[in-house]
């Protein structure tokens, strides 16, 4: 895939890729693919590239098969809130 545009995460200002999932929601992801990424993303002309979360035998198969896969942002977001486990 050829590169996709950067945005920035409003967060922490890191260069990310912002995505409309399948389900219509926003996801930031890296700009470049990763060996363990979990979304796959296609460019849409004129629109915001479209990204699915794979999980699963889906997520085996396409790293099976060498898909470009990218990392979802917000789980490593540095200026994320730590989160408090019970």
């Amino acid at each position: 895939m050829s590169a996709l545009p950067p945005g920035y995460c409003p967060a922490c200002r890191i260069p990310v890729v912002w995505t409309e999932l399948v389900t219509g929601e926003l996801c930031a992801v890296s700009i470049a693919a990763q060996a363990d990424g979990d979304v796959t993303v296609w460019p849409r002309s004129g629109q915001v590239p479209r990204g699915r979360i794979l999980a699963g035998d889906d997520l085996t198969e396409a790293r099976k098969n060498a898909v470009s896969l990218y990392g979802q942002h917000y789980p490593t977001c540095p200026a994320r809130p730590p989160q408090v486990h019970s």
